[in-house]
């Protein structure tokens, strides 16, 4: 079984726009199904550190909904990044503060889990 890992560019890239960057993504899956490469899984992964853009987040967020289809939300895992660079208090309240967002709260209930990537970089299974 082949295992294929596909690095995109993030949103707020300093070269391209975020539709550039989504149009990018979007363009990888349509080949990838016209190849047959099934998408088994999708972590996106998201820096707890990073809390000043909500309004550009909230809307990539719903873009990348759209992108993954409301029946492919099962196969997406949040990852929450940058830890180390935030208290424990502040990062678990930034976290609830996902939780309760429209999209990662929509997602996570049609099947979507979260785990944040600790400082020794494993995921955390407390929280599948």
């Amino acid at each position: 079984r082949n295992i294929v890992l596909v690095d995109t560019p993030g949103c707020n890239n300093s070269f391209m726009t975020d539709s550039q960057v989504l149009a990018e993504i979007a363009w990888w899956l349509i080949t990838a199904y016209a190849k047959n490469i099934k998408l088994n899984g999708m972590p996106y992964f998201h820096p707890i550190s990073d809390y000043e853009i909500r309004e550009r987040m909230s809307r990539n967020y719903s873009i990348f909904k759209e992108l993954c289809g409301k029946d492919n939300c099962k196969n997406v895992i949040f990852v929450t990044t940058m830890w180390d660079r935030v208290s424990e208090e502040v990062g678990s309240e930034r976290e609830q503060d996902l939780h309760s967002d429209f999209c990662w709260w929509e997602m996570i209930s049609l099947g979507s889990n979260h785990s944040p990537l600790q400082r020794d970089y494993k995921i955390s299974s407390e929280h599948h």
